[in-house]
């Protein structure tokens, strides 16, 4: 019943929390403003975290530490922490070692001290068991795919290389996504930097992203960039479902094959050692930290910028796991897992 819609202090549930009782007038008028950013594809179950569970019941949220897969800006794949969820009994957990295509809902929320992993509350329905990640020969980098709803809150070109030494301006857009948080019960705010590619396709939409407006992206996750504190969504296709939000106020413009070791580290490691690219030029996309560089060796802090009421910061390394001392072999890749974000 409207599961894409938000109700204040209730959960989508509605035997367990008395929805029913409720008149189809009154859930709309409880209703609030949703949109969320769906992700599918392939992810690897490293170990099984502690199960939420309703009380007195075998029912909730089972938990499992997984990873995003992608390839950073020195072509190694790197891997930041997620942890996957889904809803059911002990019978429907996934396994560990195993790669699963899931599909569900996206928060990555930065409000909540120590709280701060990633989340994909999956779909159990469309759980697909893929196998041992050893027998994926292509990988699984790159191929998250997204679909996101949300509101653009900051729009940016930037110069990128292109083909034959040249350059084309991409429009960095950030989206605001808001959806709810099924473990939390509460609302979930957070913003995705959307890449629009300045090619001959995609530059003529770079007009229709324009501040306030409702957008519906589709891409594929190719990032989590440090210094910005968000992640990156490699934009494929665009659709306008609705003019201007002018009740959202946009947030101020801003400039811009060997065997290896899986390694567990924090996005909040990867912000507190971010450093700035040199200003010297503007053909350079916003920096994204490389796995070499991601060694946190305190537990520093850092405000919020200006003008947000999200509060960031971070923990250091933390060890590896079980499943993190598996040796995978791979085709001239570098697999470095990184934790999500769980400040002090």
């Amino acid at each position: 019943m409207y599961p894409q819609a938000i109700i204040p202090n209730r959960s989508y549930s509605p035997t367990s929390h008395g929805l029913t009782t409720w008149t189809h007038t009154e859930i709309i008028r409880h209703m609030l403003p949703s949109h969320p950013m769906f992700v599918s594809g392939p992810f690897e179950i490293m170990e099984a975290l502690e199960a939420v569970l309703t009380q007195g019941s075998a029912y909730g949220q089972f938990r499992n530490q997984s990873a995003i897969s992608y390839f950073d800006t020195t072509g190694e794949e790197a891997l930041v922490k997620v942890i996957v969820s889904g809803y059911g009994t002990a019978a429907t957990t996934l396994n560990a070692e195993t790669v699963y295509y899931l599909s569900g809902r996206f928060i990555a929320r930065l409000d909540i001290t120590n709280k701060q992993d990633p989340y994909v509350f999956y779909d159990q329905e469309l759980t697909l068991n893929i196998g041992n990640f050893d027998n994926i020969p292509s990988g699984i980098a790159n191929k998250v795919g997204v679909k996101g709803l949300g509101i653009v809150v900051e729009r940016t070109l930037i110069d990128a290389p292109c083909a034959a030494n040249s350059l084309q301006q991409d429009l960095h857009v950030l989206i605001r996504h808001t959806d709810y948080d099924n473990l939390r019960k509460d609302k979930a705010v957070f913003e995705v930097m959307y890449i629009v590619p300045g090619n001959c396709l995609q530059q003529k939409t770079h007009g229709l992203y324009q501040l306030g407006r409702e957008v519906h992206l589709a891409g594929y996750i190719r990032g989590f960039n440090p210094l910005r504190k968000c992640w990156e969504v490699q934009v494929l296709n665009l659709s306008v479902p609705s003019g201007n939000q002018t009740s959202v106020s946009p947030t101020k413009l801003s400039r811009p094959a060997t065997k290896r070791n899986i390694k567990i580290q924090k996005v909040g490691s990867m912000v507190a050692t971010a450093t700035p690219a040199p200003v010297a030029s503007t053909s350079r996309l916003p920096p994204i930290i490389t796995p070499s560089a991601m060694q946190s060796e305190g537990r520093p802090s850092f405000e919020s910028p200006p003008g947000s009421n999200i509060q960031y910061s971070e923990e250091g390394e933390v060890p590896e796991t079980a499943g993190g001392n598996r040796r995978l072999n791979r085709l001239s890749k570098t697999r470095t897992l990184r934790d999500a974000p769980v400040p002090t």
